[in-house]
């Protein structure tokens, strides 16, 4: 561990980033350079192999790894980046052989990428999957890939959110054509879900296939004042689920509908 104040400065340094990040929060909009310009100066790096108390206390407890490497930065003229890597991790009988994390940040976004993969000789699945973020001034991104040993793509999936205009958060998921379990759909045009600070949800969602096979969440307001969240599953095949690594066996056909009263006073549940 580096850094170029003393403790206390840090201290100080780092109590500035966080008035200035709660101020933008509060103000609903991130000004990434501005951030930058408060950050501590500081930086870490971490190696570890086997033979050290860490690893061994987590041997103890049937957690296993080959390789740790944490390699960590910031300061006002490179802004935050870093990077986590694991080599061989074991929780007991499970087995990952690659996980990652990579964090860089400029003047306009802090990006996030994370993943894991498993390469041919993995005694359970052979697979590659990744999280990719970025936090901007206006808004954020969440996407999920994934794929088999084929290069088929099992999952295509994420969101986008930003705040609202009433007091709340706004979420509009991604891609247009996104993939669950291996199969295509596609979302409509409205494609939101708003939720409040109350968290009085509103929302406008079909993420169907070509069969209508797939998922459909509507807000509907009766003559009572009250705002009805109306969901829908539709002929999901669970079977394609089990083709997902660490999924049980599913067979058969899941088919449900519900809704979600909502008013000032109280919320109601009801399923089919």
């Amino acid at each position: 561990f580096r850094a170029r104040n003393t403790m206390k400065q840090l201290i100080e340094k780092s109590f500035e980033m966080v008035d200035v990040l709660r101020n933008q929060i509060k103000d609903k909009k991130l000004d990434h350079k501005e951030i930058r310009r408060v950050l501590p100066s500081a930086g870490l790096i971490v190696r570890a192999g086997k033979n050290n108390p860490f690893n061994q206390f987590l041997e103890s407890n049937n957690i296993s790894y080959k390789r740790l490497t944490v390699g960590f930065v910031a300061n006002p003229s490179l802004g935050m980046n870093g990077r986590l890597s694991i080599e061989a991790l074991k929780i007991d009988t499970l087995r990952l052989d690659t996980l990652f994390l990579v964090i860089r940040q400029d003047t306009a976004r802090l990006s996030i990428r994370g993943g894991i993969t498993n390469n041919k000789y993995n005694p359970h699945w052979a697979f590659k999957s990744s999280i990719t973020g970025e936090i901007r001034s206006n808004d954020a991104e969440l996407m999920l890939d994934y794929e088999n040993e084929k290069g088929e793509k099992g999952i295509l999936l994420g969101v986008n959110a930003r705040p609202s205009t009433r007091n709340g958060v706004r979420l509009t998921f991604i891609p247009e054509e996104p993939i669950v379990a291996f199969r295509k759909f596609h979302f409509n045009e409205h494609n939101r879900v708003s939720i409040r600070n109350d968290f009085h949800v509103i929302a406008d969602v079909e993420m169907l296939d070509k069969d209508n096979t797939g998922i459909r969440i509507h807000s509907l307001r009766d003559t009572t004042s009250q705002q009805t969240l109306d969901i829908e599953i539709r002929k999901i095949h669970l079977e394609e689920f089990s083709n997902l690594p660490y999924f049980p066996q599913l067979t058969g056909e899941l088919s449900a509908e519900g809704n979600y009263k909502q008013k000032p006073d109280f919320k109601q549940i009801r399923r089919e």
